[in-house]
C-alpha cells in the first residue's frame, strides 16, 4: 500500500470516528404530556399521586409527605402493570382512584382495568365498549355504550382489602337515551347533595342526563332523565363537573386561536336554568373541573385558570400569575385531599404543583420519563434552539442566560412525536 493511500485510509477512519462521536444521542428527559392526574390519601400525612403519560411507561406514581412545610414530593416510579412492557402506550387518558383500597380504574381502548402500584395487581373486567366511569364512597359505576342511543350502566362495590370490583345484584341496567353516541366518551359524577348519578357527553351543547333514584337505590325501575341544555345550544362544551355544593358546571372555549379563551356555564337548580361566565383566561378548555373547599366556599380549577369563589364572574385568575418555574397548560388539574392548597396540574415541563392554591407553580418531574429528544437545531449564536421531541416541538430563546425562556408547540394539536427538525436561518420563527 502506498503512503498516499495509507494516509487517505487513515484520514477516512479518523473522519468516520469523529462523525460517530459527534452524532448526538437521544436522551430521556423530564417533561412531556401528562394525560391525567389522580391523588388519594394514604394516611394522615401521606398522599399518593398517580399520573398517566403519553409515553411507553404509561402510568407513574409518587408519594407526598405533608408532615413538612412545604410538603416533600417524592420521585415518580412507573406503575409495574402499566409500564413499557404492558403495551398500553398513550392509551390511558383517564382514570379514577379509590381512596379506600388504593386501586385505580381506567378504560384504555374502551376496556376496563383495575390495578394498584403493586406488580401483578392488574385485573381486566371488560373487553370493549366502556365509555365512562366514576367512583363514589367505595362504589364503582361505569357505562357501556355498544349502540347509538343505548347505555348500559354497571355498578358495584370495590373490596377494601383486595381492590376487586364486585358487581351489584341489581346491575347492570340498560337505558335508551336519544342523543347518546356510542363512539364518544362519557363523563360521570355522583351529585354530592342528592346522590344521583349524572352522565354527560360533550357536544353543542351536549347531552346531560341523571338517574331518577340515588346511586344507593339503583334498580330495574330506575330511569334516566334528560336535562334541558337548549339555552346553551350556541356553545360547544367539552367538560362537565359538579361542585361540592351541587352546582353543575360545563366548560368550553370561545374565539379563534390564538385569540381564544375559557368559557363556562353553571346551574344551581339541577339544570333548570344556566348562567354563563366568560373567564377572560386565554387558551383552550381544560380537561376537567377540580374543586378545593367545601359547599360554603370553594375554588374551581379549569385548565390554566382558577376561580376563588365557586366559578362566579369576576373571580377568575390565571394559574401561576405570581410566578412559575414551569408554565401551566390547559390539561388535567387535581387537588390534594390532605391539603386543598396543594394543586397538581399539567405544564410545559410535564407535571407542576402549586402549594399556594395556584398562585405560583414549580415542577415535580423527578422520575417521569414522558418525552424523548429526537433532534435539535440551534442558530449560529447558540442562543435560540428548537427541539423535536417525543411530544411536540420545544423552542428555547436566550439559552444559557438569565432571560432564558421555553415555549411548547403542538403542530398537530395533540401530543404527536416529532423525529427531526430543520430551521430556515433567514426565517427562524416561521
Amino acid at each position: 500500500m502506498s503512503l498516499v493511500k495509507g494516509l487517505t485510509l487513515l484520514l477516512c477512519i479518523v473522519s468516520l470516528a469523529l462523525a460517530q462521536v459527534l452524532v448526538p444521542t437521544t436522551e430521556e428527559v423530564y417533561g412531556g404530556v401528562i394525560s391525567w392526574i389522580g391523588v388519594i390519601p394514604i394516611d394522615s400525612t401521606t398522599s399518593r399521586v398517580y399520573v398517566a403519560t403519553e409515553s411507553p411507561n404509561t402510568m407513574f406514581y409518587a408519594d407526598v409527605d405533608h408532615s413538612t412545610t412545604p410538603p416533600t414530593f417524592g420521585s415518580f416510579a412507573a406503575v409495574p402493570d402499566f409500564d413499557s412492557d404492558d403495551n398500553f402506550g398513550d392509551g390511558v387518558r383517564f382514570f379514577v382512584v379509590d381512596p379506600y383500597s388504593g386501586y385505580f380504574f381506567t378504560n384504555p381502548f374502551s376496556q376496563l382495568f383495575g390495578a394498584s402500584y403493586l406488580s401483578g395487581s392488574r385485573v381486566q373486567y371488560e373487553s370493549h365498549g366502556v365509555k365512562g366511569l366514576t367512583l363514589w364512597n367505595g362504589q364503582l359505576y361505569y357505562a357501556v355504550a355498544d349502540h347509538p342511543d343505548t347505555l348500559v350502566l354497571h355498578f358495584g362495590a370495590i373490596q377494601t382489602s383486595s381492590g376487586q370490583f364486585v358487581e351489584s345484584g341489581n346491575s347492570p341496567i340498560s337505558f335508551y337515551i336519544p342523543g347518546i353516541e356510542s363512539a364518544f366518551d362519557l363523563q360521570m359524577f355522583v351529585h354530592p347533595v342528592d346522590n344521583t348519578l349524572y352522565i354527560y357527553q360533550s357536544g353543542q351543547p351536549g347531552t346531560l342526563v341523571r338517574t331518577s333514584t340515588t346511586v344507593d337505590s339503583l334498580n330495574s325501575r330506575t330511569s334516566l332523565m334528560k336535562l334541558d341544555l337548549s339555552p346553551l345550544s350556541s356553545q360547544y362544551f367539552a367538560v362537565f363537573g359538579i361542585g361540592p355544593d351541587g352546582r353543575l358546571f360545563l366548560g368550553g372555549e370561545r374565539g379563534t386561536p390564538p385569540h381564544h379563551y375559557k368559557f363556562i356555564a353553571y346551574s344551581d337548580d339541577q339544570g333548570a336554568s344556566w348562567d354563563t361566565v366568560t373567564t377572560y383566561i386565554g387558551g383552550t378548555n381544560g380537561r376537567n373541573f377540580a374543586f378545593a373547599g367545601d359547599s360554603s366556599h370553594y375554588y374551581v380549577y379549569f385548565g390554566s385558570g382558577f376561580s376563588t369563589n365557586k366559578g362566579n364572574p369576576g373571580t377568575w385568575h390565571i394559574i401561576a400569575q405570581n410566578g412559575f418555574e414551569t408554565h401551566p397548560n390547559d390539561g388535567c388539574v387535581a387537588v390534594d385531599p390532605l391539603n386543598n392548597a396543594v394543586v397538581y396540574l399539567t405544564s410545559d415541563m410535564g407535571l407542576a404543583v402549586s402549594v399556594d392554591s395556584g398562585y405560583t407553580t414549580f415542577e415535580i418531574n423527578d422520575g417521569i420519563e414522558a418525552v424523548r429528544v429526537n433532534d435539535i437545531e440551534m442558530d449560529s449564536s447558540n442562543t435560540t434552539g428548537w427541539v423535536a421531541s417525543k411530544s411536540g416541538i420545544r423552542k428555547v430563546a436566550d439559552y444559557g442566560t438569565s432571560a432564558e425562556t421555553w415555549e411548547l408547540f403542538y403542530p398537530m394539536g395533540d401530543g404527536s412525536p416529532y423525529f427531526s427538525i430543520a430551521v430556515d436561518p433567514l426565517h427562524p420563527d416561521t
